[in-house]
């Protein structure tokens, strides 16, 4: 859509989520070609169902939003925040009683003592009806607040359904460093691209992520650096299988061998896979087991909402391969982490804790 050499006085943009998501040129003509073209003093009006944390239909409603809170005056040539909740609509409710499961009971609580929305029994009964049917697309159809959309199952998105359970699951939330227990670093390497590394303690069944760094076009003696100023203790350090890579310079050393030379200690590789696809689905199996430090990790929990397969326009469908973006970096690490990683069985509440180790190396 473009209204270029034009001057449209009132210009509405419909679903201008699912065209970012999918159509990342066409979203980018709506601004530069249209919304550009509305002269000030006129009127713009984007609405969308949400796709996604990123794009810029998200950053222009996170932006408004902000403003609006915020109690900011608006200028002609901004935008200003609106959101049209489901339980404002006076006809979404059932007079049928339907058994409520003890999941969303939690989540109308979580609503009552965080947003104060206090739904009745006919809303209740509603809404879990319209869950039955749509499941983890409830979000993004019918919101309750706002970050709930954004965050709500993407259209194409790998990890999608596993992170709406994590959040249902409260795995998001504060995960200290615990001391006592060793760090494992599972890295993606790159020099033009992001270099990423993950940061992970294991406690019995549990993967805890603590931490992430991430950054391009550094040398690997910055990465150490980086490493060493957090003051964990390390276990090992486990790196893809281009680790094993002999670079192209004058001392043709691979990067495991450099990172040794720069005074890290059991730096492994984990060999190549066959498919992308089936590392994806272990990642999926592990999911339940994931733990995220939501402030640290918070680089780590978008990638995971927004790590998706590529559109393919001419055929309009989903390839079956991720898109190449930031989001892919970020959720590389962890089919490592699915591929090999060691399984600590540790009693915190004993003197004399014991560990065992199943090492899949």
């Amino acid at each position: 859509m473009s209204t270029r050499s034009g001057t449209p006085q009132y210009l509405h943009v419909s679903e201008y989520g699912k065209i970012c998501a999918r159509f990342p040129a066409k979203a980018r003509e709506i601004i530069t070609g249209s919304i550009n073209a509305v002269a000030q003093g006129n009127f713009v009006t984007i609405e969308s169902t949400a796709e996604g944390n990123t794009g810029s239909f998200a950053e222009i409603c996170k932006e408004a939003e902000r403003a609006t809170k915020s109690g900011k005056k608006l200028s002609q040539m901004e935008f200003k925040f609106f959101f049209f909740p489901w339980w404002k609509e006076p006809t979404y409710r059932s007079e049928t009683s339907v058994i409520v499961s003890p999941e969303l009971t939690a989540y109308f609580d979580e609503l009552r003592s965080k947003h104060n929305i206090d739904l009745d029994d006919s809303q209740k009964w509603w809404y879990a009806v319209k869950h039955a049917l749509n499941k983890e697309d409830m979000g993004r159809e019918f919101p309750s607040v706002p970050e709930e959309s954004f965050r709500a199952a993407i259209e194409g998105a790998y990890y999608s359904a596993q992170m709406l359970r994590m959040y249902e699951d409260r795995r998001i939330r504060p995960v200290p460093w615990d001391s006592r227990l060793p760090v494992t670093t599972w890295w993606d390497l790159g020099m033009n691209d992001f270099n990423v590394i993950l940061f992970t303690q294991s406690v019995g069944n549990e993967i805890r992520f603590i931490d992430v760094y991430y950054n391009h076009g550094e040398g690997l003696g910055h990465y150490v650096n980086k490493i060493r100023e957090r003051k964990y203790t390390y276990e090992k350090h486990v790196l893809p299988h281009d680790g094993d890579v002999r670079m192209l310079d004058k001392d043709g050393l691979t990067r495991r061998q450099t990172l040794v030379n720069l005074g890290l200690q059991n730096v492994r590789v984990v060999e190549r896979t066959k498919s992308i696809v089936s590392d994806i689905e272990k990642v999926r199996q592990l999911f339940s087991r994931f733990y995220f430090d939501e402030e640290k990790c918070a680089p780590l929990t978008k990638a995971c909402n927004d790590y998706r397969k590529e559109w393919d326009d001419k055929l309009g469908q989903f390839k079956n391969s991720p898109l190449h973006n930031e989001a892919s970096h970020l959720v590389d690490p962890l089919r490592l982490i699915a591929s090999g990683w060691t399984q600590h069985s540790v009693d915190l509440g004993s003197a004399n804790s014991k560990e065992t180790y199943e090492d899949f190396f």
